[in-house]
């Protein structure tokens, strides 16, 4: 018989978002389920075997399985479904997708041809024929000897679920009540297969644990990801019940409010801000330090600068291009050492007064007109170069350049555009390894499959994993680092801007980094230190200098964490 046609739509949307769900799903089921596909007694060993899956979506299942059994592409794999946006456009030559309703009758020579039948989660949308007829109809697929597997949701049984959980739950069995399929249909499995004259049934119970309930974290967040994510497609047929309905509109529209605060980010966020409050902060800095000597100079760079970044948090997401993010997410260094230069001074002091390149007269700013060229190369310069490097402020452990280097500009942009070649292999060597351990899908191999919201360096496979995670977390920000500064020391000395003495190393000596203070300070940043003009406020802040450095620390090192979150959030 040749399969009716009928249009059926798939009521929880066909879109990548569902797609991501079923496939998240499937992962948490199989974790939960002691990761095994089938409970079956079929002898895997054998080839030609033919095999069902019912709802099938993109064959996420049918791979698995393939997978899994030895001799996997020698069986023949077959799936249905409605939505036919899930189908890949080229399938495997051992696996075949039809775009079949299970509400339809099957193809003549489909009849008593499968080893194993397979469904999951499918008869809630039996909105037609009903569960009961559903369940028969794929009965009639399976061969002598064969066998089918149904895996449903008890939508009654809310043992172990918390208020909310509960009450998501009484929604579905309500949506599904409405639909006509009913919600206790799980339960009655059992009886209806063995009124299609099947022998040894045999029913099965899993507890799937959702969020904090689950033991492992990965596993937790993806349950209450896809229970979020199905409750705000189903609250949008709950709020268009009747009146008589047990669960009122408010509540429906509560909960997906709520569900949708909790779904994958796996599609970028529409950014909402705008960059200017960044370039109006840059420059800012630029003009107070740029232009003349004034008596509010100090008050003005404080609340300037306090507004724009609280502008900034309040809207952080200005863009989607991670490139285009990235300088305005680090630049907390640039604000905070300004804002340090310009207002941190002893009383009468101006930066004009304080800093100065240790091969120009002292004061030298103080000698040039404001705006002008000079003033602003200054205020350029004093901004970018943090470490004070060749300034009369340089910071403590800045490694020297080596004095071969120094003395020859050839030499210098010839070491280091070979450093230069060195970090840009590491960098994208910690890339690759980065999209593996981090983005990659343990179970199915697949590279996007994992939720950034939830990324962590533990990793439940092993410590060595782990150990992994956390080496490729530090080295990837390392390598580009370095291979930004040294592409920029190339640029600089190359067309004079700057002397090879300007450039050292970007980092200190690794093998005398013995504490987790020497490696913040000495070796990563060098720049965690205290002027004399900060020292002198801090002492009068808090009250005496016994406590003023550990303090300070604590609170720099702070700030950049969080403003690394606002940029980047």
């Amino acid at each position: 018989m040749a399969s009716e046609t009928r249009s059926e739509e798939y009521i929880m949307g066909n879109d990548a978002d569902e797609l991501h769900r079923l496939r998240s799903q499937h992962r948490l089921l199989r974790h939960e389920m002691d990761g095994r596909l089938v409970f079956a007694p079929i002898d895997f060993s054998r080839a030609g075997l033919r095999i069902f899956d019912s709802a099938t979506a993109d064959g996420t299942w049918l791979r698995d399985l393939c997978n899994d059994i030895p001799n996997g592409t020698a069986n023949k794999y077959v799936g249905i479904d409605i939505a036919t946006s899930f189908v890949p456009e080229k399938l495997e030559p051992w696996l075949e997708i039809e775009n079949q309703s299970m509400q339809q009758h099957f193809r003549e020579e489909w009849t008593n041809s499968f080893d194993l039948v397979h469904m999951r989660f499918g008869l809630a949308a039996a909105t037609e024929w009903g569960p009961q007829k559903v369940v028969s109809n794929l009965v009639t697929l399976v061969k002598p000897g064969g066998w089918i597997q149904l895996v449903e949701a008890d939508w009654d049984d809310h043992t172990d679920c918390g208020p909310v959980l509960a009450e998501l739950f009484g929604l579905f069995g309500e949506v599904f009540d409405k639909m006509g399929t009913g919600a206790d249909y799980a339960k009655k499995l059992g009886d209806w297969m063995s009124e299609s004259s099947l022998r040894n049934v045999e029913t099965k119970t899993f507890a799937i644990r959702v969020g904090a309930k689950n033991p492992t974290a990965q596993f937790g967040h993806i349950g209450t990801e896809v229970i979020c994510q199905a409750a705000t497609s189903l609250t949008k047929i709950a709020s268009t019940s009747s009146r008589s309905s047990r669960l009122a509109r408010q509540q429906a529209d509560v909960i997906m409010a709520s569900s949708a605060a909790a779904t994958a980010n796996h599609e970028l966020r529409e950014p909402q801000g705008s960059p200017w409050p960044h370039y109006a902060l840059m420059g800012l800095h630029v003009l107070l330090l740029a232009g003349p000597a004034f008596r509010y100079r100090r008050t003005i760079a404080t609340l300037g600068t306090v507004a724009l970044i609280a502008l900034c948090w309040q809207h952080p997401n200005f863009t989607s291009d991670f490139g285009a993010a990235q300088p305005f997410s680090i630049a907390w260094s640039t604000y905070l050492a300004t804002l340090e230069k310009i207002v941190l001074l002893p009383p009468g002091a101006t930066p004009e007064t304080s800093f100065w390149r240790v091969d120009r007269p002292a004061r030298e700013a103080t000698a040039y007109a404001a705006y002008g060229l000079q003033k602003v190369w200054w205020a350029l310069v004093l901004i970018f170069n943090m470490r004070g490097i060749r300034w009369n402020y340089q910071v403590k452990n800045v490694p020297a350049v080596p004095s071969a280097d120094a003395r020859s500009r050839a030499r210098f942009c010839v070491r280091r555009l070979g450093a230069a070649c060195y970090y840009l292999v590491m960098a994208d060597l910690a890339s690759q390894a980065a999209l593996h351990v981090f983005y990659t899908n343990e179970d199915s191999l697949r590279r996007g499959e994992v939720d950034s919201k939830h990324l962590t360096i533990w990793d439940d496979r092993s410590v060595v994993w782990s150990f992994v995670r956390a080496l490729t977390f530090a080295v990837q920000p390392y390598y580009t680092l370095q291979l930004t500064y040294t592409a920029l020391s190339v640029a600089a000395v190359a067309t004079a801007l700057s002397q090879p003495a300007d450039w050292p190393p970007s980092f200190g000596i690794l093998s005398e980094t013995t504490s987790i203070r020497a490696f913040w300070g000495s070796y990563w940043h060098q720049t965690l230190r205290l002027e004399d003009g900060i020292k002198h406020v801090w002492s009068r802040w808090i009250g005496g200098p016994s406590a003023e450095e550990s303090l300070f620390v604590r609170v720099v090192g702070s700030t950049p964490y969080r403003m690394h979150l606002w940029d980047m959030a």
